[in-house]
């Protein structure tokens, strides 16, 4: 590869950093999160993904090494946190780049990245009844940044395909400002966020 090929590279890459950063951060920065800033930014970011990946046959521009860096899990990745500024930013990073918030194992870490810089985020208004089910009968608590639904029939319908029925249905009456719309569109899904949690943390 040529040196003008590098120094493409490496411009590509210094601008995909910043859009992450922008993203990891909430959008925060650059005005209020708008969907408009939110899609044109997505777009800015899948364009210069495809031209590295023209480049280097990988979307980030990374080395053989680099990618296998990159995967090592960071030490800290399942500990307890009891609030999310405890998590260390190395792992909120990790677990942006390599998992899915939406749908991995609800660790500490994992739960506190569902919820954090989502102040402005859209949500629920009054009070509501919040659902989740669960397989565990001696589990009776519903955690921040847990997966819940305002829908009682949508959790018993989870507990029949997922628990074959076998699991139970767990319930609490909160504020609908602490319950954050399903970032996936879903309109019986919902994220248990209360807002004295959902703090900006710059990562």
């Amino acid at each position: 590869m040529n040196e003008s090929s590098n120094d493409e590279i490496k411009l590509l890459q210094k601008e995909l950093k910043k859009l992450d950063d922008w993203f990891y951060n909430g959008g925060k920065g650059l005005g209020n999160r708008t969907q408009e800033q939110w899609d044109k930014k997505s777009e800015d970011a899948n364009k210069i993904r495809r031209k590295l990946y023209q480049l280097t046959n990988d979307s980030y521009g990374r080395t053989k090494q680099e990618k296998e860096k990159g995967k090592i899990k960071p030490s800290g990745l399942n500990d307890r946190y009891d609030y999310p500024t405890e998590v260390p930013k190395n792992v909120y990073r990790w677990i942006f780049k390599n998992t899915s918030i939406l749908t991995t194992d609800a660790n500490d870490a994992v739960r506190w990245s569902r919820i954090i810089n989502t102040k402005d985020d859209e949500r629920y208004g009054g009070e509501i009844t919040i659902y989740r089910a669960v397989d565990n009968h001696d589990y009776d608590d519903i955690r921040e940044g847990d997966w819940v639904t305002t829908d009682e029939r949508y959790a018993i319908e989870h507990n029949d395909r997922y628990f074959n029925g076998k699991g139970k249905i767990i319930s609490m009456d909160v504020d609908g400002k602490d319950v954050l719309v399903s970032p996936t569109g879903n309109y019986e899904e919902a994220i248990y966020a209360p807002l004295k949690y959902s703090i900006d943390v710059k990562l």
